[in-house]
This record gives structure tokens, sequence and C-alpha cells, in this order.
């Protein structure tokens, strides 16, 4: 199990461009639709506590979900297999950047692959959605949570916490057998 958690990890990583939330989708994809090792649920789980923590967001995912599938080696190997490829990457470019930086071709490819990143940002959005079971007040606290950081440009961080305290408080109120 850990050299497949090591080399689904590794695999993502290699080839995705665009950091965590455009590797959310190929995460997903391997270990929701594909090899159904979790469920869709889970994952939407999954991803909202590793966005909610300090840190790169696919680094919090593999390390939930390697633990959650292999103990603390899977975390381990899930963990090493997402940053390896990134850091590999960045020695390799670094040694060779500013000599290839001005380059047009580089400028251009730079210049196709943007687009490409937001695609992945926005199918991860799709799909988080698709998992997600909310109930009326759900859809009001994600609605308010647009609202703030498009409208009222609110920290991230500050939504998060106040969605955390109100779905406490609220849910906590309610009974959290009636949220599902």
């Amino acid at each position: 199990m850990n050299k497949a958690l090591f080399y689904m990890f590794f695999k993502i990583g290699l080839f995705t461009l665009g950091g965590g939330p455009a590797m959310i989708p190929l995460v997903q994809k391997e270990l929701v639709d594909d090899r159904k090792l979790i469920s869709g649920s889970d994952f939407l789980d999954l991803v909202a506590f590793a966005s909610g923590l300090p840190g790169a967001i696919i680094v919090n995912l593999s390390i939930f979900i390697g633990n959650r599938l292999n103990g603390v080696k899977g975390a381990l190997v899930s963990a090493a297999g997402a940053v390896l490829p990134a850091y590999l990457s960045m020695i390799a470019l670094a040694t060779v950047f500013t000599s290839i930086s001005n380059s047009k071709l580089v400028q251009a490819a730079f210049l196709g692959i943007r687009p490409t990143i937001i695609v992945l940002i926005a199918t991860s959005v799709y799909n988080i959605a698709r998992y997600s079971e909310y109930d009326r007040q759900g859809k009001c606290f994600a609605l308010f949570a647009l609202l703030a950081l498009l409208v009222l440009d609110i920290s991230a961080v500050l939504v998060i916490i106040s969605a955390g305290f109100v779905g406490a408080v609220f849910y906590g109120w309610k009974g959290l057998k009636n949220a599902d």
C-alpha cells in the first residue's frame, strides 16, 4: 500500500502545475473515482480540513489520506510523494531559470499554462461541490462566505474561522444529526 500511495502522489505532483488547488481534482479522480479508496464525502471533509490548516494544501491532504489508508507510514510516504516532484523541479529550474526566464518561448508557454490552471481550480471547485451534501443553512453559509470573500474582501482565514465558529454554534444548537 505504501508504494502505491507514494506513486499516486508522486505522479500527481509530477504532472500538475498550479499548486495544491490544481491537484485536488487529480487526487479526487485517482483516490475517489478510479480506485475508490475513500468516499466522496470523506474526501470533501479531508479537503476542508486540509484547507483550514497552515501549509500547502496538497501536503496536508496527502498526510491525511495516507494516514487514513495506512497509518503513520502511509502519511509519510504520501507526503514524500506529493513533495518530491516539486522539490526536484525547483532544484532543476533554479539552476536554469535566470538563463531561460527572458526567453519568448518560455514566456509564451506560461501564457498558455495560466488559463489551464484556472480551469483545474474551477474543476476542483465543481467536483468538491458535487460531493457536498448541504442543507439550506449550509448553502447560506457558502453564499455568505462567497460574498465575504469577493464583495467585502474579508480575509479567507477570517472567513474560515468565522464559518467554523458559526457552524459549531448553529449545528451544535440544532443537533448534528439534523445537519446531514
